[in-house]
């Protein structure tokens, strides 16, 4: 019986031959990342790239990127199997979405807030109102709410 194939060399086969080999390499990974991760990790992480031997990983959230970051033996061990040794020889992990995510639905947050509480001058609310287009009284309204919102109380006058 003879030995199986690695899927590195399935893989090159297949390959156009003017294919980088850092490309060829994260493609390879990409396609076997529910094997070498785990189909687990595999649902919330991905391969991004491949940068002078460190494969770098980005994970849904700080959480599953600490999973990540545990089972980095294991990943770099498979990658090994997949790839031939010395391809990769470092795991980056990163985080996406938990505290960029978080800021941005405060942020808009509190400008929704904001946009509530701010009237609009008597002179240019009926400026406004004088335009015969709603839709572009509407978005006016809205744009100038939200503008005034952004700033400070003391910059609304």
């Amino acid at each position: 019986m003879s030995e199986p194939e690695r899927l590195s060399e399935i893989i090159s086969r297949r390959t156009p031959a003017g294919a980088k080999k850092g490309k060829l390499s994260l493609e390879s990974i990409k396609m076997g990342w529910g094997h070498i991760a785990g189909e687990r990790l595999a649902e919330k992480s991905e391969p991004t790239r491949i940068i002078r031997g460190t494969l770098t990983v980005a994970a849904e959230g700080s959480a599953w990127a600490a999973e990540v970051s545990i089972a980095s033996k294991t990943i770099l061990r498979n990658v090994e199997t997949v790839l031939g040794g010395g391809a990769v020889k470092k795991l980056k992990v990163k985080a996406k979405g938990d505290r960029v995510q978080g800021i941005r639905e405060e942020r808009e947050g509190t400008v929704m807030r904001r946009e509530a509480e701010v009237k609009l001058s008597g002179e240019l609310r009926d400026e406004i109102g004088r335009l015969d287009d709603e839709e572009i009284r509407e978005a006016l309204t809205g744009l100038l709410k939200a503008s005034m919102a952004n700033r400070g109380p003391d910059e609304n006058s």
